[in-house]
């Protein structure tokens, strides 16, 4: 009797199937973003980046944005969470008694 499964697929298969989504990777993300990284990326321009204020006008603009929709998930998110606690499901009981 063999070991070998019978639904296993030929190795060299599997790395032709897995080449081409590899090959598209590296031509469609890794090299265009190495070359901006190489022809962009000076140390004069991260420079003019960091001290423009637009740079930190939204900085800040994210940083509160990200900060109220965080509040605003949780506290719409408390009020479903504390009605349903303790309700029973048709589904069984997901947690013990207390």
């Amino acid at each position: 009797m063999s070991d070998a499964s019978p639904n296993r697929l030929p190795r060299w298969f599997v790395v032709l199937l897995a080449t081409a989504p590899i090959v598209f990777l590296l031509l469609f993300y890794a090299w265009p973003f190495a070359t901006l990284l190489v022809h962009g990326v000076r140390l004069e321009s991260i420079t003019d980046t960091l001290r423009a204020d637009s740079t930190w006008r939204v900085v800040w603009f994210t940083l509160w944005q990200a900060v109220l929709s965080t509040a605003a998930t949780l506290m719409l998110g408390m009020f479903p969470t504390w009605a349903g606690r303790d309700t029973r499901s048709p589904a069984g009981d997901c947690c013990p008694e207390r």
